[in-house]
């Protein structure tokens, strides 16, 4: 895939999205941006690329005590956003967090 195929992603169920990419959630699969606010899911492709799916902010509700989500919590909301690391790089499509992670 690369960004026009990414941007296709948008407006798709974030289980949609996972399922058409095959993307292998990663343990602790949630994005979250401090304080407490869910984001999105994140995992891993077939052909090695970290991809990061995102949701609006304010979604999910605020956990400040236990910031975890359940999966089907996010299965049926709407993509807004795509980030993709591959070859030391990230490429971002839609709603993102500013800033991505190091790989």
């Amino acid at each position: 895939m690369n960004s026009s195929e990414d941007a296709q992603l948008i407006g798709q169920s974030v289980g949609s999205a996972v399922r058409i990419t095959s993307l292998k959630l990663h343990k602790h699969f949630e994005i979250q941006e401090p304080p407490g606010v869910a984001r999105g899911v994140d995992g891993d492709l077939p052909n090695g690329d970290w991809l990061r799916l995102y949701v609006c902010r304010g979604a999910l509700p605020v956990r400040l005590a236990n910031p975890q989500w359940e999966w089907a919590e996010f299965e049926a909301l709407p993509v807004v956003g795509v980030a993709r690391h591959s070859a030391g790089r990230w490429t971002v499509v839609g709603q993102t967090m500013l800033i991505q992670p190091k790989a």
